[in-house]
């Protein structure tokens, strides 16, 4: 019953976080997307500015989720939010130790993507993320 209890809260406060830092539902018009930039990267806007640890979901073009973060310390990068187990949509923890957690099946990943526990096995996509203005711009790594 406790690993219910823990998976409900954290698929919950993914949901909210989602929410209060996007401020609309994933089915509105104004969910951030990124878009195709120069030279392979990604630009992302509608997100506004990141505050040091925050971290906002989004879409990449082909439908993919991901997270772009800010840590505690500032530092900022993005991941596919796509779960490398069994699909499901990662969420950011704020946890220094396990920064980013998968609520279906207890996987957790460092900020570069890599696996610390699993049952994932291989990393989330990584991506360094600068922010100009009201854009980020997001490069893969």
């Amino acid at each position: 019953m406790d690993s219910f209890t823990r998976r409900r809260f954290l698929e919950s406060s993914a949901a909210v976080l989602g929410v209060a830092i996007v401020g609309c539902g994933p089915n509105t018009a104004t969910t951030p997307q990124a878009s195709a930039g120069e030279g392979g990267s990604l630009i992302l806007t509608g997100l506004g500015a990141l505050e040091a640890g925050q971290a906002a979901a989004f879409t990449f073009p082909g439908g993919e989720p991901g997270l772009v973060f800010k840590t505690a310390s500032g530092q900022s990068g993005a991941v596919s939010a796509k779960c490398t187990h069994q699909g499901c949509t990662v969420a950011w923890s704020g946890n220094e130790k396990n920064p980013l957690h998968c609520p279906c099946h207890n996987s957790n990943f460092a900020l570069d993507g890599k696996v610390l526990s699993g049952p994932a096995k291989a990393p989330l996509k990584h991506y360094s993320a600068t922010q100009n203005g009201a854009e980020i711009t997001l490069r893969p790594l």
